[in-house]
């Protein structure tokens, strides 16, 4: 009986072992991938076609051999959670062709939830493959709580669509990290792009040609080898009357232009409450595309250092000048308490060289930080006064630690327990603090790793505030 009993066990578990599941070909119909399959193997290129349905819970382990990928024509939901997210990934660390979705794909509805989506993901490259990790071809798609890394490119929308890309971390991608094109003026449900709470670094380049809410998010440590262009590039191309919000994102160490503007048209652009830090160029107007004041607003933005200039205008291919100036309105930011002149050193535009054809105008000039709020679809951001917030954080980022000052808050009055509780970019509660019975808090940096956190301070009654962090 004994020696049986230890036979039978030493086999069950060989056979979990060495298990794993094949995949392939077009699937013929509606399918759930689960984690007791794993691993998942794609042998051959793998397609969902229109009116078909995959559904991969939490867990699953998907791995393509070389140059393979999957193709959805209709219906992907890859759902894990914070402890048990999904991997995409090349088999043996090698070669794979990544995720295309085309436009029969079943669409987002970001009211119900349902329809196609990415959440809790893990999409890993060798460091050169894919060549692009996602595409959509015209799918509207959701994004979110995912990782992608170690790739030549990230995420490419043709074709305008409508595209969420939430709180998710793209790091390590050699060329782009997200590229969003209206391929030959192709547009599919008049489709826009919200890109909020990621965090982007050691990449090159972002490019945005269609109408796109970029909020709160933090971009950082971009080297100078993009294409065509380096740093996040605003390029409206085939229409106009396109809307453009760049609110409350931090970008900091690019080695070369942090934000570029081109070919600004008749779109609306609005450049807002953003940190700008430790870039060789904080803005950087492309002279041979700029057109027009009035549908350019560039307010209540921190200059706070530059290495080469804080706002260039200048061309590659030369500017066409002609001893005339556009006004470039750059009024109501903080420059760091530089002195008018300092500042006027820190521009290079048309009192540099007539021919750019630019000359920017900065006065008058705020005296401290900015302190916004952004976080809407629709772009509407505020600079709130004393009077009208909850809590004061200051400095952030944070380098060692930061103070938290609840104002406008009686915190005796028929509140038992006070709690401060900190998250990460996938939800996870890393800090919580009870009983805070002071109006200051100090949050040290501790052991938190560099990226962006999410802090809600609340009672047993009500939420008194909820933000976000930058942990440098």
């Amino acid at each position: 009986m004994k020696k049986s009993f230890i036979f039978i066990v030493v086999c069950l578990v060989t056979f979990q072992i060495y298990s794993q599941t094949y995949v392939g070909g077009v699937q013929s119909e509606n399918s759930t991938w689960i984690k007791v399959n794993n691993p998942y193997i794609v042998n051959s290129n793998y397609l969902i076609p229109a009116n078909i349905e995959l559904n991969i819970e939490a867990g699953v382990e998907i791995f393509f051999e070389e140059n393979l990928g999957m193709e959805i024509s209709g219906l992907l939901r890859a759902n894990g959670n914070s402890t048990d997210t999904i991997l995409f990934t090349g088999y043996n660390n090698g070669d794979w062709n990544g995720l295309t979705f085309n436009n029969s794909c079943v669409p987002f509805d970001s009211i119900t939830g349902e329809g196609t989506i990415l959440s809790y993901c893990k999409f890993s490259g060798n460091g050169y493959q894919p060549v692009w990790m996602i595409r959509s071809y015209g799918c509207s798609m959701e994004v979110s709580n995912s990782l992608i890394e170690n790739t030549e490119r990230g995420f490419i929308s043709y074709w305008r669509s409508n595209i969420r890309f939430i709180k998710n971390i793209v790091r390590n991608t050699s060329t782009y990290a997200f590229y969003c094109y209206e391929q030959d003026g192709i547009a599919v449900n008049d489709g826009y792009v919200i890109v909020r709470e990621n965090e982007v670094y050691n990449s090159s380049v972002i490019e945005f040609f269609t109408g796109a809410v970029v909020e709160n998010n933090y971009f950082h440590d971009f080297n100078g080898e993009g294409i065509d262009f380096r740093g996040i590039v605003i390029w409206p191309t085939y229409t106009d009357n396109q809307e453009y919000k760049f609110c409350g994102n931090t970008l900091k160490n690019f080695e070369n232009e942090a934000l570029t503007l081109r070919h600004i048209g008749n779109n609306n652009v609005d450049i807002t409450c953003n940190t700008f830090t430790d870039n060789g160029i904080n803005l950087y107007v492309d002279c041979n595309y700029y057109s027009g004041v009035d549908n350019l607003l560039f307010e209540q933005n921190n200059l706070l250092n530059y290495q080469d200039y804080n706002i260039r205008v200048y061309s590659p291919d030369g500017c066409d000048g002609s001893g005339s100036y556009d006004n470039l309105m750059v009024e109501n930011n903080y420059w760091n308490n530089l002195s008018e002149n300092e500042i006027r050193t820190s521009i290079w535009d048309f009192d540099d060289d007539y021919t750019t054809g630019v000359k920017a105008f900065f006065n008058p000039v705020l005296t401290s930080a900015t302190d916004c709020t952004c976080g809407n679809a629709s772009g509407v951001n505020n600079a709130k006064s004393d009077s009208e917030k909850n809590v004061i954080i200051y400095p952030n980022p944070i380098n060692y630690s930061a103070t938290i000052k609840i104002i406008n808050q009686d915190l005796t009055k028929n509140q038992k327990e006070i709690y401060l509780s900190l998250y990460d970019m996938f939800g996870s509660e890393i800090i919580k603090n009870k009983n805070i019975n002071s109006n200051q808090i100090i949050l040290y940096k501790n052991n938190l790793k560099e990226g962006i956190y999410f802090y809600k301070i609340s009672t047993n009654e009500k939420i008194i505030d909820a933000g976000k962090l930058i942990i440098n």
